[in-house]
């Protein structure tokens, strides 16, 4: 096959083999030849014929350019009168087809193109990857992304035709941020039709339906399905379905009435903020009934005005026990178990936390050990984002009640932006546009925006009210006042904007109408298909809202692990929901079969071992069983072929301590206790403050780590490169930390982790000393221009009261009463704030 193209003075010649697969395919030519055409007394004669081969140029007989052409089949690429007349006039057939113009002039390679991959550019005809090229810089330049290029293509009259999609971009800029062109997909309210289910027809009790009667009539359909799976009749069930569906009302309809026989109602949840509103409205809502509700959550014990103090308070009256997922398995692994007394059902909220690395392990043993001690119990798991939801309930002997309609609908927004000056220019409108609309339920529209750090929470919040919309930062470094603060005036609709990281995704409940995504990254990843899934969940509930909105606000440029914003968005938006699978490493392994023995009294291994048979584990149960037996953690009888835990074992289950943790501490029970807790658990969140990380950026023309603990920022310290680059008060604060905090011998010197030790033994006695989390975090701005939020310092404590009664447990395990009693007086010095007598702390003994 021969390709005849003609150009201004020339037909240029491209032999490219065989006519078969030649569409649309690139091909390489032969050989490029090249002639003129002559009128010659009315006749067209070729004249000049060169052939080009390997960088040489030969002149070739025009005889021999009629035998090739007659010999092959002839492709002109456009009409040329001259030409036809040529190859009409030596009976030569001929096809007409373009080809890709910057294909030949670019890389020399021809195209043929069929009609549904000619495109043209004003005359020239491109194929579609030349065309894209040519899209991609109008892209660019007026930051469009591909969603929108698309309804460009289906607004024009031809979508081909690459000229009229630029004019339509430059003369219609300001129409391309309309919703009509930012829609990415639209999921319609799309609930099924079922036969009304009313609260008077089900079989609970009278005096409960008149409790319910005040806040519902008929059921969703969800909790339909799950009434019709046997939820009243004691079948274990998986509830997977969008977020406002109704699943707390189901746990409510299987816990409630059990608890009326004098069963237990155990709700579990993942975090503290999320069991407290569940223990506050419960408490509301089923006291009336007589039925007495308590909450354990493992933490909230430092006692501060501006911290919720949670009390440990007994479970053995309780008829209702709301607790974190820690909290509940504290008491089993105790060995306490016959303080629940008869388990009725378990709700276990956010099931699909499973997938945590940090914490999936210990969700996934705590549910086994619920269903080894009670087996006649109920258990129900609840979540929205779960793809094989099949095999989880397949695995905890649940069945599956899956209902994938939305109770609203949702609209799904992507609008690339090109700065932060345009994200946030665009945030603001969105939000202010949000909060003038009222819904048909009479609720103004509200909006939540996740970003990746708490300090941009508060630039972006800060940034917001400076432009006339009512916004708060929140996050899990606020103080628990703070938090309820904003949670109130949010509710009563005199904030209309709620900017937050992942803490909110997490489950405590702001309903808005609008979720906008400032970044996708959370911290320093990418968000997980399922994160993005909870949080997009957050827009739009059917008792507040007509419908919900989401926008991602990706910039052009911006990018991550080589992987650009505007591509990030995209593959989210494109993604369904992910796989939950429990991740075992090494550690977690050993605490969770470590935990059955401590939970379980008189264990049968074969029972306990059947929960790891279908897990793919690094060891084997019973090489997780001989480590253990070498920790001295379990105790084997070889003469009855039993297992039972240690006491140290059973100190370490409790703790819930890691195995290296717990030997360290072992190792070093001799130690100042807070030697040992700055060691297993120093404080983290330690930042340098906005001001000081502007200051620095300009003068050093980078962006820093916020971090005080990161590598570079440690260098920086040691070199003096920070000091240099201040004014003269912040820099004497800056050298006084390092003189306080930042000396020392060791070898790794300036990357050690003396800073972090040094500054968690500071805290812990200034805590002593009687301040409180909010004092310690003024202190350390006043006197070292650090950022560290009051709510870290008392989240960090209550794990620093965790690893000493870890302490106080491992050496008690050893009859080591001085350690013991060091590590007990501190806890309860830490809680309260002030230095006690050996001889207080020995009368509280005694009281308790």
């Amino acid at each position: 096959m021969i390709i005849l193209r003609p150009t201004n003075k020339n037909i240029e010649l491209y032999p490219i083999g065989s006519p078969k697969g030649a569409l649309n395919t690139k091909r390489t030519p032969k050989f490029i030849g090249k002639f003129r055409l002559k009128n010659n007394n009315n006749h067209i004669e070729a004249d000049k014929f060169t052939v080009e081969k390997n960088g040489k140029k030969q002149q070739q007989d025009t005889k021999t350019l009629e035998e090739i052409l007659k010999k092959q089949n002839i492709i002109i690429t456009k009409k040329d009168k001259n030409l036809i007349k040529y190859l009409k006039h030596h009976n030569i057939n001929y096809k007409r087809i373009p080809i890709c113009n910057d294909c030949i002039n670019k890389e020399k390679v021809v195209k043929l193109l069929d009609k549904k991959h000619d495109y043209t550019y004003y005359k020239a005809h491109l194929c579609k990857s030349c065309a894209n090229t040519e899209l991609k810089k109008v892209q660019k330049e007026y930051d469009i992304n591909d969603v929108v290029l698309s309804k460009i293509k289906k607004t024009v009259d031809n979508p081909q035709d690459i000229a009229e999609i630029i004019d339509f971009i430059e003369t219609q800029e300001d129409q391309l941020q309309s919703e009509d062109f930012t829609l990415y997909d639209k999921i319609e309210y799309n609930e099924e039709r079922f036969a009304e289910v009313s609260i008077e027809d089900l079989e609970i009790p009278n005096i409960f339906k008149s409790i319910l009667r005040r806040k519902v009539e008929y059921l969703l359909p969800t909790q339909i399905l799950a009434v019709n799976a046997g939820l009243l009749y004691n079948e274990n069930l998986l509830i997977v379905s969008a977020t406002a569906s109704g699943k707390t009302l189901i746990g409510e309809l299987a816990g409630i009435p059990k608890a009326l026989n004098k069963k237990k109602f155990l709700y579990l949840s993942p975090i503290v903020a999320l069991a407290n509103q569940k223990y506050r409205t419960f408490k509301e809502t089923y006291n009336p009934l007589g039925l007495n509700v308590v909450i354990k959550v493992g933490s909230n014990r430092i006692n501060a005005d501006e911290e919720l103090v949670i009390p440990d308070v007994s479970t053995d009256d309780a008829d209702i026990i709301v607790a974190t997922y820690e909290g509940l398995d504290f008491i089993l692994r105790s060995g306490n178990v016959s303080s629940l007394g008869d388990v009725g059902v378990v709700i276990i909220d956010e099931i699909h936390m499973l997938e945590s690395p940090e914490r999936g392990h210990r969700l996934n043993g705590l549910i086994n050990r619920l269903s080894i001690l009670y087996p006649t119990a109920q258990l129900i798991g609840l979540s929205a984002t779960i793809d094989n939801a099949d095999e989880i309930a397949d695995y905890f002997n649940m069945k599956l009640v899956s209902y994938d309609k939305r109770p609203v609908a949702l609209e799904r927004h992507l609008l690339q932006t090109a700065n932060e000056k345009t994200k946030r220019d665009t945030e603001v409108e969105l939000a202010k546009r949000e909060f003038e609309n009222v819904s048909d339920k009479g609720y103004k529209g509200q909006t939540i925006i996740f970003t990746n750090s708490r300090r941009y929470t508060e630039v972006i919040s800060n940034d917001l009210n400076n432009r006339g919309v009512s916004a708060a930062s929140y996050h899990s470094g606020l103080t628990y006042s703070k938090k309820v603060h904003i949670e109130e005036e949010y509710a009563k609709q005199n904030i209309s904007t709620i900017v937050t990281t992942a803490a909110l995704a997490a489950g405590v409940d702001m309903p808005a109408s609008l979720v906008i995504f400032d970044t996708l990254r959370m911290g320093r990843e990418w968000l997980s298909v399922n994160e993005f899934y909870q949080m997009i969940g957050r827009a739009g509930r059917p008792s507040f809202h007509d419908k919900g909105t989401v926008y991602l606000l990706p910039e052009s440029d911006k990018k991550f692990d080589f992987v650009s914003e505007n591509q990030m968005a995209l593959e989210l938006l494109d993604a369904d929901v992910a796989r939950v699978d429990v991740d075992f490493d090494y550690s977690g392994l050993l605490e969770e079969v470590l935990s059955d023995f401590s939970a379980v009294e008189d264990a049968d291994v074969d029972v306990l071992k059947s929960n790891y048979d279908s897990m793919d584990t690094d060891l084997t149960y019973e090489q997780v069983l001989d480590e253990l037996v070498d920790y001295d953690l379990l105790d084997y009888d070889e003469q009855s072929d039993t297992y039972n835990v240690t006491r140290y074992g059973r100190s370490v289950s409790m703790s819930f301590l890691n195995i290296n943790h717990a030997e360290y501490i072992r190792n070093h029970l001799h130690d100042d206790a807070i030697d040992i807790v700055s060691v297993i658990e120093p404080i983290t969140n330690v930042y340098l403050p906005s001001n000081v990380l502007g200051k620095l950026a300009v003068k050093l023309k980078r962006n820093l780590s916020t971090l005080l603990f990161s590598d570079s920022v440690k260098m920086m310290l040691e070199s003096g490169e920070l000091v240099l680059n201040l004014d003269y008060a912040t820099k004497k604060k800056y050298l006084k930390l390092q003189a306080d905090f930042f000396v020392c011998d060791c070898e790794d010197y300036p990357y050690c982790k003396c800073l972090e030790r040094n500054i968690s033994k500071d805290i812990i006695n200034k805590r002593l000393s009687g301040m409180s989390p909010l004092e310690i975090s003024r202190y350390y701005k006043e006197n070292y221009e650090l950022s560290i939020y009051a709510g870290d310092i008392f989240n960090w404590l209550d794990q620093v009261l965790r690893i000493l009664e870890g302490v106080e447990r491992i050496c008690d395990s050893f009859d080591y009463s001085a350690g013991k009693m060091r590590a007990g007086k501190l806890v309860i010095e830490l809680e309260e704030g002030q230095i006690i007598s050996d001889e207080e702390y020995m009368n509280l003994e005694v009281e308790e």
